[in-house]
């Protein structure tokens, strides 16, 4: 089941980004951050209500990591947004697809997880496939870098 859910999130979010660089080009990225978060909120509750697991924690913690991920999640929203509107879709995919890069050190200061080297190879082949992909043809490998370099 994981799988599945984990195939939609992707294609979710695949999907959400091409509308986001669309809608980006209509106002900035702090607006659109805002109208994003503003119109999940009744899409969320509705997904809570529906499959009965809305309820309120009261311990402190809980409410300071929430709160620490959402300053967070809107500064990358607002970044992620800014760099649409500067730059080509094709040119941001395979920088953002270095998540799992960022990932590992985290979880492993976080909760002391460490991937083995199979995961650690599986990762890096992620990354470096992304990377592949987004080349253009007759592309040197390594005119994505001069491009960081440029812009």
């Amino acid at each position: 089941m994981w799988l599945i859910l984990s195939l939609l999130s992707a294609l979710a979010r695949s999907t959400s980004q091409v509308l986001r660089k669309q809608a980006v080009g209509f106002t900035s990225p702090v607006s659109l951050t805002f109208y994003l978060r503003l119109l999940s909120l009744p899409v969320a509750l509705t997904f809570a209500l529906v499959f009965g697991e809305f309820d309120v924690p009261t311990e402190p913690i809980f409410w300071l990591f929430i709160v620490i991920a959402g300053l967070i999640e809107t500064v990358a929203t607002v970044s992620s947004l800014a760099s649409f509107k500067h730059s080509e879709i094709s040119r941001v995919s395979p920088i953002q697809a270095s998540i799992p890069l960022f990932l590992i050190p985290l979880s492993l200061i976080a909760f002391g997880s460490t991937p083995g080297l199979v995961g650690i190879l599986g990762v890096l082949l992620i990354v470096v496939a992304l990377y592949i992909l987004n080349l253009a043809k007759g592309v040197s490998f390594l005119e994505p870098f001069k491009v960081l370099i440029k812009h």
